[in-house]
């Protein structure tokens, strides 16, 4: 992209391949959220609204000041609207996202969407400062907003200038304000950022970027009283236009890689060549400098993108890997603290940047072996046989669907096989315990592997079916058997070898992932003739996959088709989200919710605070009513044994269901005034934390009442079932 600097009726002209776009500095592109309702806007009490992915954009011409005052004075009462730098390289009536350079994901391919073009205009946004002495930000902003621009630099104090208050202004401490001035010249964001860099006071960066929002719309207050006696006014000033210095510093390079010294040496480049890393490093980031948010979990995962040409580099010297990785991860960091403008966080970065790699370089040795390896990168070219070579292999024949016929379809089927009918453990659908690190489930299912094998009883309460039990273990490596060690001892199990020879098959960090090509096989052979398959976990045994990619389902899936021809019960372990059990019990779940909506039973493992008990919740039923919720604690017995017992779980008081249905009332209410509402603007607005507004969503439901979909990107949205909706117009 090119751009032709010489100003011509007041425009410049931006020049591309295959566009053109004319635009003028004093010009502000209004971003529109494409959806309803996703608002643009900080709602008190629950941070900003879940962000709009995609905008229609438009333009507007700015012609003084009062113009700039005017215009920000309508977007006040504007929620789904905000302003950007980056001028539109195309104005249509399609939904667009904020890109600067065009994006391949998950297949799809996004254009690039805004151009990064010089302003004639400038917002400062300033926060968490200082009131001074016997001011008050409340009662004075005004007064606070003129304190603060004496503190910029020398050419902004004496201009005019609209302020404006932050969303969280008045209900967090300090001053927060935005102050947007006209400039006499137009300035690209990497001009404005060297321009302030060493201001006096400190100014955020990230407004600079093309793609940056400028949020205008006034806070959603949730009830509450608006502590500021008022949000936006006007300075005035000795001149119109901010005069910007002929000379500005020069604006800092993005961060290059200059990793010329870790390239293979010539005589071994025909193993591995790391030519193209230079190129991979500088995409990743730049995706990483246009994050608005979330940097610490980009510089982790910006790591991992990485870490693939570490596990290249091995192959032409495995000493040369630790500095290399040491030389990635400070190049993340430097890229993260640029973009954020926080560098207190860089060892934060630089930590996330380094387990990313750490996970990247793992999961490709995982996937492929060093020969493997070595023969992808280095891939020969295969000559084509000539037309009349008799010998050259038949083409694979064509997969086609595989139907049942009509006697197969009606036939009388065998009662479901359960390995424990009481907690909805059968054949078929894959069943899945969730939950945090801590939270017994793996404990909870050797002592249900165990029972299985012993035909005892399962958590000393629930019956089994006696068989033959395969674990899978992809996780916990010789603690495993010290795991069965002390469960087996707790059962008083006196020889192990005598009572569960042939009846217990434990794999430990097997070299079978469920990725590979043979995966299904493998499993069906093992899975022959067992009573209970365990996996743990799902994603450890899925080496490679991105778990938040709906087509992680199909390894669920298949363990279904598994479980479906060899008759064994298939339970596998997988991990609970960052944000723990808060939310809903489906939701609580890591990644996609497809991998839930694949799965038979499903069982819920929470740590009761800071006691030895755990809860345990069925999230999804598998043919069958809702069973009730229930207890686990490990408990010491006998001379080093453990064993996992389990009792029902306690009760609700009057008061409480009371208490429970008047909640619900408040739920429902408020769905029929806000359909489609997320659970975060319901914690909201009902004013109950997410653990318990989750519980209640659940019993709602079962119900009927209330149905859970999924909404943009992928989170979920609450509404009334039609059945409820009808019942409340007909009271």
């Amino acid at each position: 992209m090119q751009y032709d600097t010489t100003q011509a009726s007041g425009q410049f002209t931006l020049t591309q391949s295959d566009n053109s776009v004319a635009y003028a500095p004093d010009v502000l592109t209004l971003a529109t959220s494409a959806y309803e309702e996703q608002r643009l806007q900080k709602v008190i009490g629950g941070g900003m609204s879940d962000l709009p992915h995609e905008f229609y954009f438009q333009t507007a011409t700015v012609e003084g000041i009062d113009d700039l005052h005017e215009i920000l004075s309508e977007l006040r009462g504007q929620p789904r609207r905000c302003v950007l730098r980056g001028a539109p390289i195309r104005l249509n009536d399609a939904p667009q996202r904020r890109l600067v350079k065009a994006r391949t994901e998950n297949g799809l391919h996004y254009p690039a969407t805004l151009a990064d073009v010089p302003r004639a205009w400038i917002m400062l946004d300033l926060d968490s400062l200082e009131e001074p002495a016997g001011m008050c930000f409340k009662d004075e902003p005004g007064a606070c907003a003129t304190h603060v621009r004496e503190l910029l630099p020398q050419p902004f104090r004496t201009a005019r200038c609209v302020w404006r208050t932050s969303g969280s202004a008045g209900f967090k401490p300090g001053i927060r304000l935005h102050l947007w001035f006209l400039l006499n010249r137009p300035l690209t964001g990497a001009q404005c950022e060297a321009w302030l860099a060493d201001a006096d006071v400190a100014v955020d960066s990230s407004m600079f970027r093309a793609v940056q929002l400028h949020f205008t719309a006034d806070p959603d207050l949730a009830g509450n009283a608006d502590p500021m006696s008022s949000r936006i006014g006007k300075l005035d000033g000795a001149v119109e236009y901010v005069r910007v210095p002929a000379h500005l510093p020069e604006a800092a390079p993005r961060p290059r890689s200059q990793i010329t010294e870790l390239r293979p040496r010539p005589e071994r480049a025909a193993e591995a060549d790391l030519t193209g890393l230079d190129a991979a490093l500088e995409t990743t980031l730049a995706r990483l400098a246009a994050l608005d948010s979330g940097r610490v979990d980009g510089s982790n995962k910006a790591g991992s993108e990485l870490g693939v040409w570490l596990a290249r580099a091995e192959l032409n010297d495995p000493d040369t890997v630790p500095d290399m990785a040491d030389e990635l991860a400070d190049q993340i960091a430097d890229a993260a603290v640029t973009a954020s403008g926080n560098e207190d966080k860089r060892a934060k970065y630089k930590q996330e940047a380094s387990n990313g790699l750490e996970f990247g370089r793992r999961q490709a040795r995982m996937r492929l072996s060093l020969r493997g390896l070595r023969g992808l990168i280095n891939r020969p070219v295969v000559p084509v046989a000539p037309a009349n070579d008799t010998h050259r292999e038949k083409p694979a024949a064509r997969r086609r669907f595989e139907f049942r016929s009509t006697a197969q379809l009606f036939s009388v089927k065998p009662p479901k096989m359960y390995a424990c009918p009481a907690l909805q453990l059968g054949a078929g659908r894959t069943n899945i315990f969730v939950g945090r690190a801590g939270s017994l489930k793996t404990w909870a299912v050797q002592d249900l592997a165990l029972a299985v094998a012993t035909g005892s009883k399962a958590w000393g309460r629930h019956d089994v079916s006696s068989g033959v039990v395969v674990h899978i273990d992809h996780e916990m490596g010789e603690d495993i058997e010290r795991r069965y060690t002390q469960l087996a001892r707790g059962r008083g199990i006196v020889d192990p070898k005598a009572s569960l020879d042939g009846k217990l098959r434990v794999a430990v960090m097997p070299s079978i992932y469920l990725t590979q090509d043979d995966a299904e096989d493998a499993y069906v052979d093992a899975a022959t003739g067992a009573k209970l398959v365990v996996i743990d976990s799902l994603m450890a045994a899925c080496a490679g996959i991105d778990e938040n990619d709906s087509r992680a389902r199909m390894y669920i899936d298949l363990l279904t088709r598994v479980s479906e021809k060899t008759g064994a019960c298939v339970v596998v372990l997988h991990h609970a989200g960052k944000g723990g059990t808060q939310g809903t019990k489906l939701n609580m779940a890591r990644g996609s919710s497809a991998l839930m909506d694949a799965a038979g039973c499903v069982l819920n493992f929470e740590r009761i605070g800071e006691t030895d008990k755990v809860d345990i919740a069925q999230a999804k039923a598998a043919g069958g009513p809702f069973i009730s919720d229930q207890q686990i604690s490990l408990q010491t017995h006998g001379a080093g044994g453990l064993q996992v017992r389990g009792t029902a779980a306690p009760t609700k008081s009057v008061a409480a269901t009371e208490r429970d249905e008047a909640d619900k009332a408040k739920i429902l209410d408020l769905l029929a005034l806000h359909p489609k509402s997320s659970l975060n603007r319901l914690e909201d607005r009902a004013s109950l934390n997410k653990r318990r507004l989750g519980v209640l969503l659940d019993d709602l439901e079962r119900d009927g009442r209330v149905v859970n979909l999924p909404g943009l990107r992928n989170a979920r949205e609450y509404s009334l079932t039609a059945i409820e909706a009808e019942r409340r117009r007909c009271r």
